[in-house]
């Protein structure tokens, strides 16, 4: 998803970054520690628990769109955890 992402322009990219980002916040894999604002954008900083610190401007676009993209995130990385999930092999059938 993220080389597909890089390949963008600035405002779809800066969308999917904030969708990954937020998804984390939601798992509890990263939290907001600053938020400010400079030149009308909104900054925040989140903080992973390994010590990472990422500082992401919030994409200027409405907070409806901004949802939709982090619910097309989880799917995506919901179905990308599931295809590289072990299969269970007991749920086979023999033929």
């Amino acid at each position: 998803m993220q080389q597909l992402a890089d390949t963008q322009p600035e405002l779809p990219r800066e969308m999917f970054y904030w969708a990954l980002t937020m998804r984390a916040v939601e798992q509890g894999q990263a939290r907001i520690v600053e938020q400010h604002t400079l030149d009308e954008r909104d900054y925040y900083t989140f903080a992973g628990p390994d010590g990472v610190v990422v500082t992401l401007a919030k994409p200027n676009v409405s907070d409806a769109l901004l949802a939709q993209m982090v619910a097309i995130v989880r799917e995506l990385a919901d179905a990308e955890a599931r295809l590289s999930a072990p299969s269970d092999q007991s749920d086979t059938t023999s033929l």
